[in-house]
């Protein structure tokens, strides 16, 4: 019996870890995304609290984020440190590094990546300009907030 409550507790242990550094779930607003294991952080937490401040300041953003938006990759790519990547082979991911930047800037870097998304799905020309003015606009709501 001893050993079942121990296997039982590492397993929920293991569970909760996985579930608290991998994944952010809104059931409210149907929202299920993995982030991907860092590389350059100990955990993802930054990428959880820049997507909770996206709810909060940028609802719009954010019901855009967990409709097109499935793997938050938090790792440099494309954008090299401090930026973001979309990548049109993998539609359903973004690349957001945190490493050195706050999670305002993080938040906002996720709208623009999901600005990219949007542009993919919509069979639409990737557009930076856009994009960044999508950037622009977050980092306002985030200060007035």
């Amino acid at each position: 019996m001893k050993r079942f409550i121990k296997i039982l507790a590492f397993i929920i242990i293991l569970g909760y870890g996985t579930y608290q550094y991998f994944f952010y779930i809104d059931l409210k607003n149907n929202c299920k995304i993995f982030i991907a294991p860092s590389l350059l952080e100990f955990n993802n937490l930054t990428i959880k609290r820049a997507i909770n401040t996206l709810r909060y300041a940028a609802p719009d953003d954010y019901t855009n984020l967990c409709k097109r938006v499935d793997v938050i990759d938090p790792n440099f790519a494309c954008g090299g440190f401090e930026g973001g990547c979309f990548e049109s082979s993998q539609p359903r991911t973004i690349i957001i590094d945190t490493s050195q930047r706050s999670m305002a800037w993080a938040s906002a870097m996720i709208a623009h990546e999901v600005c990219h998304a949007i542009q993919y799905h919509e069979s639409r020309q990737m557009d930076e300009h856009e994009c960044y003015v999508k950037t622009d606009e977050v980092l306002r709501k985030i200060v007035e907030l």
